[in-house]
Parts: C-alpha cells; sequence; structure tokens
C-alpha cells in the first residue's frame, strides 16, 4: 500500500517523463515543485533529470580487527546501515590473512572501503609493503579508502607505514556520529565529483544549482538559530586559544617574543594581533565574518595604526564542521586559520624589523 505522500511523488515522476533537459522543460519541473512542499527542491530536480545517477545503494566493506569488533566497528557499522549497505563481517582481519587480498576482495564487491587502523590491526604483524600497497589497490581499482585511527595517533601510523600516515584519516574518538557524518561528506563529495564529470554544461550548470541550494538550506538550518551562534563561537574561542598558544611558545634565548594581554597578543616592535568575529547575532550567525587586525603602536603614540587587516566569512561545510573563506574564495577549515594567522603576524613582524 502506497503512502500518499509516495503515490503524489510517483505523479509527479509521470508528468516529468516525458519532457526533456532543455531550459524550458526544466523550468517547468520546477514551477511543478509548488505542488510538493515537502519535498525539496534538489531532490526533484534530481529525481526527473537524474535518475539514473539514483538508482541503487552505496555498498561499503569496513575491513578492521577482529578485537576491534566489539568496541567500535559493530556500532559503526549500525550506524551506517541507516544510509548504506554494510559488508563487514566477511573482511574481519585474523592472524595468518593476506591484508592486501582481503581489501582488494572487498574493493570489487563494493563501491567504498574503510579501515579501521588500530594497536590490535597492526598487531597482526603485515609488511611495510603490504600496508603502503593501501593506496596502490585504491588507485588500481579507481575506488575511495577511507581510514579511521581508532585509540592510536600519528606517530603510531607512521611507525608502520609512513605513505599511510599522511593519508587524511577520520578519528574514532570524535564519536560515532561524527565519524558517520564525515564518511557520507567523502562519499557525496566523491560521487558528486563523478556525476559533473560525465555531465553536459547544461547539467553541470543544474548541478551547480542544486549544490548552492543545498549549501544555502544547509546554512540556513545551522546557523540562523542561537546553537548556530554557539558553533561559531565555539570555534572562534578555538582559533583564538592556539594562535595565542602557537606564539606564547616563541622563544629567543629563553625569552618569549610574544606577549598575551587579553585578547591581544604583542610581539616586538610594539606589533599587536586581535582575533574578533563580526555581524554574530544573539539568534543568527548566518553573516558572520571573522577578523584579523595586526596594528602597531608607535613608542610615543596612543593611537594603534592598522598594518594588516584579513577576514574571512563562515559557512557550513556539514551539520557539525566549519569553513572559513578568505577573500581570494580559499576554503580553510580552522587549524588552516590558525597556521594562516601566526605566519601573517610572524612575516610580518619580520619584514618590518629590517
Amino acid at each position: 500500500m502506497l503512502t500518499r505522500f509516495e503515490r503524489d511523488q510517483r505523479a509527479f515522476e509521470m508528468k516529468c517523463s516525458h519532457l526533456n533537459n532543455s531550459r524550458a522543460s526544466i523550468a517547468v519541473q520546477i514551477w511543478m515543485r509548488r505542488a510538493f512542499s515537502l519535498v525539496p527542491m534538489k531532490v526533484l530536480i534530481l529525481r526527473a533529470l537524474f535518475k539514473k545517477d539514483l538508482g541503487g545503494v552505496m555498498k561499503i566493506f569496513i575491513s578492521h580487527a577482529s578485537e576491534d569488533k566489539d568496541i567500535f566497528v559493530r556500532p559503526l557499522a549500525e550506524k551506517l546501515k541507516e544510509h548504506y549497505e554494510i559488508w563487514y563481517d566477511e573482511h574481519e582481519l585474523k592472524v595468518g590473512d593476506s591484508l592486501r587480498e582481503k581489501i582488494d576482495e572487498g574493493l570489487k564487491q563494493c563501491d567504498y572501503g574503510i579501515v579501521v587502523l588500530s594497536k590490535s590491526f597492526f598487531s597482526k604483524k603485515w609488511t611495510q609493503n603490504e600496508l603502503n600497497g593501501l593506496l596502490g589497490l585504491e588507485t588500481a581499482n579507481h575506488k575511495m579508502l577511507l581510514p579511521i585511527w581508532l585509540g592510536i595517533g600519528e606517530e603510531d601510523v607512521k611507525a608502520y607505514s609512513p605513505i599511510l600516515a599522511d593519508r587524511k584519516a577520520l578519528l574514532a574518538s570524535t564519536g560515532i556520529d561524527r565519524v558517520v557524518d564525515d564518511i557520507k561528506l567523502a562519499v557525496s563529495t566523491t560521487e558528486n565529483a563523478k556525476k559533473i564529470m560525465s555531465k553536459s554544461n547544461g547539467q553541470m550548470a543544474i548541478q551547480r544549482l542544486i549544490n548552492k541550494v543545498s549549501e544555502k538550506e544547509l546554512n540556513e538550518r545551522v546557523l540562523r538559530c542561537e546553537s548556530g551562534v554557539k558553533f561559531v563561537n565555539d570555534d572562534i574561542s578555538y582559533i583564538k586559544e592556539n594562535v595565542k598558544k602557537a606564539l606564547d611558545n616563541v622563544c629567543v634565548d629563553n625569552k618569549k617574543m610574544f606577549r598575551i594581554d587579553g585578547e591581544i597578543v604583542w610581539g616586538p616592535l610594539n606589533f599587536g594581533l586581535k582575533i574578533s568575529v563580526q555581524e554574530l547575532y544573539g539568534n543568527s550567525a548566518i553573516d558572520s565574518k571573522l577578523r584579523m587586525s595586526i596594528f602597531r603602536v608607535e613608542m610615543f603614540g596612543n593611537n594603534p595604526q592598522l598594518q594588516m587587516e584579513n577576514f574571512w566569512s563562515i559557512k557550513c561545510a556539514s551539520e557539525t564542521e566549519l569553513r572559513f573563506i578568505d577573500s581570494s574564495s580559499n576554503l580553510m577549515n580552522r587549524d588552516e586559520v590558525v597556521d594562516c594567522i601566526v605566519a601573517s603576524f610572524c612575516n610580518l613582524v619580520h619584514a618590518k624589523s629590517d
């Protein structure tokens, strides 16, 4: 028995089935959207124009050490089953198994692969070549391998495989929900890239529109509320504290080069650095911006002279992560912003010291 929503949806798709992909027909389909206010515009356009792309469920396998199943892998698999078809019992790794054969088998059967790296995983005593060969398998099969670090750090991974250590990984310590969100983001980004590569100019324009609508909906939902304001404030506080921490550790002849005075970091030659946020209100962060200002106070003057100023607009990368966009439209995460601010301050002070 179909629900009313499913009957209406089927009727809509039948009405659209005879339309081609011309601008006029696309406009008609968008206009017909009014009859289905519960369905986001991006879903209607996708279903009407890219039905073939949306058929089938993504298959993901999880390669893991058997010791990690109960503490992490099974809860992760159960959560991922809400979105994908998951294979993981078949890819449980035991002593004597070939890592590369297991993962190669998984890549042949599935669209994406997750490898849970842990102390138990490394205790299987695989060779360096076999560990480094993980990325070779991915390239050969045109698939994506996504590492997750469970109870280990960068030094642990480097000790076994320097190549794997350089690979962007997810951290189990952030929690199952965050890991699942990051996996969904990685998969959707890769799939969107595949679709865009195979589309005509018209279809690519539609995809850009869909992405824009999706981005706008995400930012409206997350940032136009009190929790969104807290979200932004938390990341701004993180950036401030880590900039201060990085500069506070700089010493010359056992003397600190920078001095922390409340919200201002003072450097040599009376240079000051201040990080602030603009257009952040009590119930909305939709137009908020991060501001970095570097100024200088003359020895006998009271008025600081602005030397450099940078702004980053703040947008959502996902429900749980922000992106900072500079004046050149470069996307940065909060750690990259910290690096940029520290480098800007130190380079300016260095240049003025000559």
